[in-house]
């Protein structure tokens, strides 16, 4: 039992790790070299249960030297 962490221990890393990625993506866009466009979906499946998808396109810039 002590190898296998509980649930609320679980839920804890997944928010964490969500909010570095969501950190790190912002990182990103803030340095796009130009233009960023987006597209989404919204869909639900047969119990009606709704979902959405939003991607963002972009360039990153890079240095070289």
């Amino acid at each position: 039992d002590s190898d296998i962490p509980h649930r609320t221990k679980l839920t804890e890393l997944i928010k964490e790790a969500s909010i570095r990625e969501k950190e790190s993506i912002a990182k990103e866009l803030q340095n796009s070299a130009g233009r960023i466009s987006f597209t989404s979906d919204m869909w639900s499946n047969t119990t009606l249960k709704g979902f959405m998808a939003i991607t963002a396109h972009y360039m990153l810039r890079t240095h070289t030297g």
